[in-house]
C-alpha cells in the first residue's frame, strides 16, 4: 500500500441493484482517480437486523475527513492508503486519523452481535 494525497471530487450515496444502499467517495490524484466505498450499507431484504451499517460508515467518513455534512466532502483534501486495485483506508490530510472500513466494520459487526 502506498499513501497518496487526493482531492474528493464526488461523494455519492445511492441505491444500487436490488435496493442496496451504498456510499462512495471519488478521488482525484491529479493524474488519475479512484473510488472508495461501495459497501452494502443497508439491504432491504435483511431489514434493520441485517446489514444496516449506514450510520457507522457515514459517520466514520465524516469524522475522519473533518466534515459535518456529506456534501461538504467534495473538494476536501485527504490522504488515502491504496494500491492500483483498491483503496484500503482514507485519512485526514494533516492529522493521523484514518478510516479502514474492512477492519472497522468487522469490529463493528462483532460488537453489534454480542
Amino acid at each position: 500500500m502506498e499513501i497518496k494525497n487526493a482531492i474528493i471530487k464526488d461523494a455519492v450515496v445511492e441505491i444500487e441493484d436490488h435496493g442496496i444502499l451504498t456510499a462512495s467517495l471519488h478521488f482525484d490524484y491529479g493524474d488519475s482517480g479512484q473510488a472508495f466505498g461501495g459497501y452494502a450499507l443497508y439491504t432491504p431484504s435483511k431489514g434493520l437486523n441485517g446489514s444496516d451499517i449506514t450510520g457507522f460508515f457515514i459517520s466514520r467518513v465524516l469524522e475522519t475527513v473533518g466534515a459535518y455534512k456529506w456534501d461538504a466532502l467534495v473538494g476536501k483534501a485527504v490522504r488515502v492508503k491504496a494500491d492500483h486495485s483498491h483503496i484500503e483506508a482514507v485519512g485526514h490530510i494533516l492529522k493521523d486519523r484514518w478510516f479502514n472500513p474492512k477492519e472497522e466494520l468487522e469490529n463493528f459487526e462483532r460488537h453489534s452481535a454480542a
